[in-house]
């Protein structure tokens, strides 16, 4: 075999393994975020936690999920990269980033520059050549790919989740989120998968839900 042969091999036994498993793809190597903490060398590949792929593997293998985090334990930041598995190896997925405020969920998804927001960094640092096999474009708090699936980072409430069927919507710090009941309530009959993380706050809905299960 040629070197491009080989190269192109590997790429295909790489895809092969990142599309058995979330786990697979989001701790290769490949997937780089952003330590704000080292001023020297602030890209880097995601943290491989044993912590960390438990928790994909439970989203992954559920319908519903709330999760109750503290800060620096990298939940939100898990959540964006499955989310973008799910968006780059599954097409025509509809996925919903919620957060309580516009600005916030773009944050999480984009806005205005690949560098400023967490999903599009990690896309934008990714291998050339799998970012030339599913492309993207971007609108502001969106992203949308090649093979037909979008990201979507919108405010609380439900009136946006009722009106389209989802693949996944993430919920982020929706304990914080006085609309997140209705949200969650409006989101049941359309999205395949639901997940709610935030900081639990005894005496609302989130926080109710948390507390019965522990």
């Amino acid at each position: 075999l040629s070197s491009d042969s080989l190269v192109q091999l590997h790429q295909l036994l790489q895809i092969k393994s990142w599309l058995e498993h979330p786990n697979n793809f989001i701790f290769s190597g490949v997937v780089k975020t952003k330590d704000e903490h080292d001023a020297d060398n602030p890209v880097k590949p995601f943290p491989d936690k044993e912590y960390l792929r438990k928790v994909i593997s439970v989203v992954h293998e559920s319908d519903r999920v709330f999760i109750p985090k503290s800060r620096q334990i990298r939940m939100s930041w898990v959540m964006v990269l499955y989310a973008l598995w799910v968006a780059m190896f599954h097409p025509h997925q509809a996925i919903f980033i919620q957060s309580k405020k516009e600005e916030d969920a773009a944050s999480l998804v984009f806005d205005k520059k690949m560098e400023n927001s967490r999903m599009s960094f990690v896309y934008h640092h990714l291998p050339p050549w799998l970012k030339n096999m599913v492309t993207v474009d971007t609108s502001y708090s969106k992203m949308r790919f090649s093979n037909g699936s979008i990201v979507w980072g919108i405010p609380e409430g439900g009136h946006i989740i009722r009106s389209h069927t989802a693949s996944l919507v993430i919920s982020d710090e929706c304990a914080f989120q006085p609309e997140f009941e209705n949200a969650y309530t409006a989101a049941i009959p359309m999205a395949k998968k639901i997940v709610g993380l935030s900081s639990a706050c005894g005496g609302t809905f989130f926080g109710d839900i948390v507390c019965e299960v522990i």
